[in-house]
């Protein structure tokens, strides 16, 4: 079950924090789909789970912005645990979003847990009510986190450049150096960065956007296999049959036969 504390608050106040809560359960920690009036912070402490169908993990979190139509749950093999700040609109768009900077998807990069849970966990150790003014000092504390985090603030900024540039080169055969070149970083750096946030080499990542690109395109187009080789950079298409097999565990055309039965 989660841990929740509920600070006095006034609805007719602009700005005040509603909730806040520990998720323990991460089979339970699920949500949606809906619209919620108020500004929501995550942070995922373990495991991981899909927000709007962006995969979040350990080390990340994501926003939700009020009135925003999400769903999140947790992964079936791997559930995760989190713990958020519920807060007014007007709270969430003056001061969450502008200081947790979370990319196009709502997520974003975080690393300070042991200083995040200690916040957390000194709410809980609390006999009393948490006063207004005692949770909004806690929510601008960790929102002051963020801005002490230098490093993660700025290997998500390259990440997200990283992801950019390889989204948009999608019909390039892309090698490391080339991303690493793009956004002006050495490539070992980009493979730690790659490593330490996404879980995967960018070698790796490249790869996966590829067949996923591919697999979409069999899926809702009529595009040759050829022409879909072509368009995620292969100018052989009997390598990207190949690798494809080796990423879904079938042919190009059998995954396309068994998206749509042609």
């Amino acid at each position: 079950m989660p841990q929740i504390s509920y600070p006095e608050y006034l609805e007719e106040d602009s700005l005040y924090v509603s909730s806040i809560g520990m998720e323990y359960d991460g089979r339970l920690a699920r949500w949606g789909p809906g619209r919620r009036r108020i500004g929501i912070v995550h942070y995922v402490i373990s495991g991981e789970g899909i927000f709007n169908g962006h995969k979040v993990k350990e080390n990340q979190g994501f926003y939700i912005e009020p009135g925003l139509l999400c769903e999140y749950y947790p992964d079936g093999d791997n559930p995760w645990n989190y713990v958020w700040i519920d807060c007014s609109a007007e709270f969430a768009q003056r001061y969450v979003l502008p200081t947790v900077k979370p990319d196009e998807n709502g997520v974003f990069v975080y690393d300070y847990q042991p200083k995040l849970l200690k916040y957390f966990e000194r709410i809980f150790d609390r006999k009393s009510t948490v006063t207004r003014i005692e949770a909004m000092h806690f929510a601008f504390s960790v929102l002051a986190l963020h801005t002490q985090d230098t490093e993660a603030s700025g290997t998500q900024h390259y990440i997200r450049k990283a992801k950019s540039f390889i989204e948009s080169s999608m019909n390039r055969k892309l090698t490391v150096c080339d991303v690493a070149d793009a956004i002006s970083i050495h490539d070992r750096y980009l493979y730690s960065l790659f490593v330490r946030y996404e879980g995967i080499p960018p070698k790796e990542y490249i790869l996966m956007r590829k067949m996923e690109t591919a697999a979409d395109l069999l899926a809702h187009t009529e595009l040759s296999i050829t022409e879909i080789a072509n368009a995620v950079g292969f100018a052989d298409v009997y390598g990207f049959s190949r690798l494809f097999r080796q990423k879904t565990k079938l042919s190009p055309t059998a995954y396309r036969k068994t998206i749509t039965g042609k």
